[in-house]
């Protein structure tokens, strides 16, 4: 069995840190840089919520440097 470690993250967050739009670019590189690792292991899973539902995996290809969106 393959347990993977859930990351929840709201979605309209998300949004805010993929847009550069937290007011902290510093901040917004290091967490864009930090979530590039985390949604492209195999040992995490990174889930986008909505009212704290998920309705998104989050997951990141390190050989085109995109982050993909997979609506459950």
């Amino acid at each position: 069995m393959n347990m993977k470690i859930k990351v929840n993250i709201n979605y309209d967050d998300w949004k805010l840190i993929e847009s550069n739009l937290t007011g902290l670019p510093t901040m917004n590189d290091e967490l864009i840089s930090g979530l590039s690792n985390i949604a492209s292991s195999n040992s995490f899973e990174v889930l986008l919520t909505v009212s704290d539902k998920p309705e998104f995996r989050l997951i990141y290809d390190k050989n085109t440097n995109k982050f993909t969106e997979i609506k459950f």
